[in-house]
């Protein structure tokens, strides 16, 4: 994934001369051909280059033109690895350009016979199965009617091994270093949390409908994100941007049982988090966000669960609100559901019996804290069962 930052700083540092040729910027102006860089790399560099010119094509589309930069990117970067991941025949029509959409941008240069920039898209596109491990062979690109774009492609395993990370020269100012947590105070931290805490109520209040889809769709899997980073003690190493880092604090807050380990507190010591926070107030977008919130109130657009009128708590919300009020009503009760989880992974809830269904919602979350995944389905007799299964990915 990349951020935005570090698209435009690879800008600064490479130009592509006829949409092929890699050529670095020196200081003094010059430009020369680039010197010990790998294959991995170039491809690296290439698809940065390649993101930034879809960033503003979409921007200039007049349907397209109200999106921020890191709006764009998240979008491309969220859909574009599934769709390059699938074998299946991908097409584009002209009449669908005229939308702008991030992902048909991307697929069209894609899927274009020799389009200008094929070499790009198609470095994009090795780059992505790449960093999964995997190859395009066997390309092929047609045309319908002048108007329909299609490519199809195998996708094979990498014989080498992928090796991105350690062939890259850590003194190389274009990738970020591994970073260590924010140390803070138990004072700074409650400080921090409280704050951050107000401005999610407020991005709640005014989260777009785009937004609110997109972080109900994904917060399974940002949960388990969030988990594994946490269990792990691992760092974030990526800049996290605008929606993107609310459906993590929001994913976050959605893990914090009452009297357990509080997640939330645990991002807030991420340096990639606090940098985004940082960035947001400097941008003045933390004011926008408490005015738009206010306006909204003021209005009667908000709900009593602190939502705009049109969304709902979604799972994960209704979740930990439901979990911690078992919680204060039972004080083992996380005990329990631990001490549950480690002898069997399936449960069995009865619609209508409100105590095992609440009782079943703790188990959930207490499971989502241990970094496992949750399939939830129903039974001939519409009983719920929840299955819990170790790393696997989520679906609902």
């Amino acid at each position: 994934m990349f951020s935005l930052d570090e698209i435009k700083s690879i800008r600064k540092q490479y130009v592509l001369r006829d949409f092929k040729t890699l050529e670095a910027r020196k200081k003094d102006g010059t430009i020369t051909l680039p010197e010990n860089l790998s294959d991995e790399e170039k491809m690296k560099i290439v698809s940065a280059i390649f993101l930034y010119r879809k960033i503003k094509d979409v921007q200039s589309n007049a349907f397209q033109g109200k999106k921020s930069e890191e709006e764009i990117l998240d979008e491309i970067q969220s859909n574009f690895p599934q769709q390059a991941l699938s074998t299946k025949p991908k097409s584009v029509s002209g009449f669908v350009l005229i939308a702008g959409r991030p992902i048909d941008v991307i697929m069209s240069d894609l899927a274009k016979p020799n389009g200008d920039m094929n070499y790009m898209a198609e470095t994009y596109l090795q780059y992505t199965l790449a960093k999964h491990g995997k190859h395009a062979t066997n390309i092929q690109r047609s045309i319908d009617g002048g108007q329909v774009f299609t490519i199809s492609y195998d996708i094979e395993e990498l014989k080498k091994e992928n090796n991105f990370k350690k062939q890259l020269d850590p003194t190389n100012p274009m990738y970020t270093q591994i970073q260590k947590k924010i140390s803070l105070t138990s004072e700074q931290l409650a400080h921090r949390k409280e704050i951050v805490e107000r401005l999610i109520a407020d991005y709640k209040k005014m989260e777009h409908d785009e937004w609110y889809e997109s972080r109900a769709q994904k917060e399974d899997t940002d949960m388990q994100r969030i988990a594994n980073v946490v269990n792990r003690n691992e760092i974030i190493n990526s800049s996290i941007k605008g929606p993107g880092l609310f459906r993590l604090l929001i994913a976050a807050q959605n893990l914090s049982l009452d009297g357990e380990q509080n997640f939330l507190e645990e991002m807030l010591k991420q340096p990639a988090v606090n940098d985004a926070l940082l960035e947001l107030k400097k941008s003045g977008q933390v004011h926008t966000i408490h005015t738009q919130a206010q306006e909204n109130e003021k209005n009667g657009r908000v709900n009593t669960d602190g939502l705009l009128e049109s969304h709902s708590l979604t799972h994960g919300e209704m979740n930990i609100r439901v979990a911690n009020q078992f919680i204060s009503e039972h004080p083992n009760a996380v005990s329990v559901a631990k001490k549950k989880l480690n002898e069997r992974n399936s449960f069995l809830i009865k619609y209508g019996d409100t105590a095992t269904m609440r009782e079943a919602r703790l188990v959930e979350v207490v499971a989502r804290t241990q970094g496992k995944s949750i399939t939830r389905t129903t039974d001939e007799n519409k009983n719920r069962i929840l299955q819990v299964d170790d790393g696997k990915e989520q679906t609902k």
